[in-house]
């Protein structure tokens, strides 16, 4: 994420490298689509090494606007003397053949059939942090900039056992509370482990070839989709309403597994609740007793209702294995 990512490295004078920073633009593509907002946060970015011209405009035409693109071209420029990646950040090139293209979309597919079989129960930490935003209206009634606040954090602990999930909240703006999230008016999103995956695998859409990109240093595949509104169970709240959706799924090329998911909502207007939502889940490899497992690393998620914005970062960390003398936490089921 290019705004939590800068912030940090702000913090820690630590310096990024260009994948990282191609990563955050595209995810902050569906979780942000606000240019002025995106260009700031690329403001603090200090790199370790170059970042290519090339990448950047591949990233315009993903979508990236005019003040983003200048703020990375800026960022090129002032890194032309650091190494070169040993991983090109994005490229179209080699472009696999139909028959490689074939064989990876299998892969993944096979990867996300078998994903909720091969979960173990387990408890972990989620912590989210919530930035809320208000537009602000130019005399034609149209937003121009949105006015951002911290709306704080919350912590809590998740449980994953018989293929369900369950909530307590044990901190809020890092301090004890014996407060339920239906007492903050929180809705956490459902299904994270592994609803999203069955969301985008589950109808069967077309998986259409569309760039390599380097992720954490690992080159990447990855694919666009297309769930259009009869096939799709993306369910935007509130009040629910069903939507269509597209994004991207980026998988190793040789394993065929799943390491990112970005889903972004197709066909909601100004007329219906929610206009838009955007939804990110990065996996990483975890270990939990004996093994090791891919599950969620942290989640970004996007929705705007009129001029209302909110943005929640979720981080994953402390897993553990469940055990018969766990405790589960139903109460913020």
């Amino acid at each position: 994420m290019t705004l939590c990512v800068c912030v940090a490295a702000a913090a820690t004078d630590q310096r990024s490298c260009a994948s990282d920073i191609v990563s955050g633009v595209i995810a902050d593509l569906t979780l942000d689509r606000n240019d002025e907002r995106m260009a700031e946060g690329l403001s603090f970015v200090k790199l370790s090494e170059h970042l290519p011209e090339h990448s950047i405009e591949l990233l315009q035409q993903m979508g990236a606007r005019s003040t983003t693109v200048s703020r990375l071209r800026s960022l090129s420029k002032d890194s032309r003397k650091l190494p070169e990646p040993a991983t090109e950040p994005l490229s179209r090139t080699p472009e696999p053949s139909p028959a490689e293209r074939e064989a990876m979309s299998q892969a993944m597919r096979r990867y996300a059939a078998a994903y909720i079989s091969r979960l173990p129960d387990f408890i972990c930490t989620r912590e989210a942090h919530r930035i809320v935003g208000f537009g602000i209206t130019n005399e034609a009634g149209f937003v121009v900039k949105s006015r951002w606040h911290d709306d704080g954090s919350y912590t809590s602990e998740l449980t994953y056992t018989g293929g369900h999930e369950h909530y307590r909240l044990t901190r809020l703006n890092d301090k004890p509370t014996n407060l339920t999230l239906a007492d903050l008016r929180r809705r956490v999103s459902e299904r994270e482990f592994a609803g999203m995956m069955q969301e985008v695998f589950g109808s069967r859409p077309a998986l259409v070839w569309d760039h390599w990109e380097a992720l954490r240093g690992k080159r990447t595949a990855v694919f666009s989709y297309h769930v259009e509104l009869p096939a799709s169970k993306y369910i935007v709240c509130c009040p629910p309403t069903r939507s269509a959706h597209r994004g991207f799924v980026v998988g190793d090329p040789d394993t065929g597994a799943i390491l990112r998911l970005i889903i972004s909502s197709v066909g909601l207007t100004d007329q219906t609740p929610v206009n838009a939502t955007g939804y990110v889940m990065d996996f990483a490899e975890v270990q939990i007793g004996s093994d090791k497992f891919l599950l969620p690393r942290w989640t970004g998620v996007y929705e705007r209702s009129g001029r209302a914005e909110v943005r929640e970062i979720i981080d994953y960390s402390n897993y553990r294995k469940f055990t018969a003398d766990s405790a589960i936490a139903f109460p913020d089921q």
